[in-house]
């Protein structure tokens, strides 16, 4: 994304609207360039704050979910649905690891840890995100559920 970003910027268009994936740290630089060139920049799925509050008024937004309650709204749904209690365990599969993607994640296991859940966490690898065919070994790896831990998985909804 950041490569795409910056040969679109290179093109010298009116506007970009980019996903804030790749985080502040990554696109702050390339925004205040292409803001410098008189290019508005806006975001859609995955929010950059820092730039938005910073470039509001010269067209910055955002157009999506906010990914921490997002997450925080997935996980009480599972606990719910799932009839899932305190003490229980819960597998969280996803992406801390990125800033501002991560939030999603922070949301989920925040929500699990509040209603009483013990929470296993799993990393999405970059080799599984560059390639979403290579997810499906992961799962047997994990140990099956039993009546006992009565964990939930984002993996097969149970």
């Amino acid at each position: 994304m950041v490569r795409q970003f910056k040969e679109a910027i290179a093109r010298r268009p009116d506007g970009i609207s980019l996903m804030g994936h790749p985080g502040e740290p990554a696109l702050g630089r390339l925004i205040e360039e292409a803001r410098a060139k008189g290019i508005i920049v806006t975001t859609s799925n995955v929010g950059l704050p820092v730039s938005e509050a910073r470039y509001k008024s010269e067209g910055f937004g955002y157009v999506g979910q906010k990914l921490y309650e997002s997450g925080a709204t997935l996980a009480k749904a599972a606990v719910r649905r799932c009839r899932l209690g305190s003490g229980d365990l819960a597998l969280v599969w996803g992406l801390l690891g990125q800033e501002a993607r991560g939030q999603r994640t922070k949301g989920v296991i925040d929500a699990l840890k509040e209603k009483g859940l013990r929470v296993k966490y799993l990393e999405i690898s970059g080799a599984i995100i560059r390639t979403r065919s290579r997810a499906r070994p992961c799962s047997p790896a994990l140990p099956p559920p039993t009546p006992a831990s009565n964990w939930w998985s984002p993996i097969t909804g149970r």
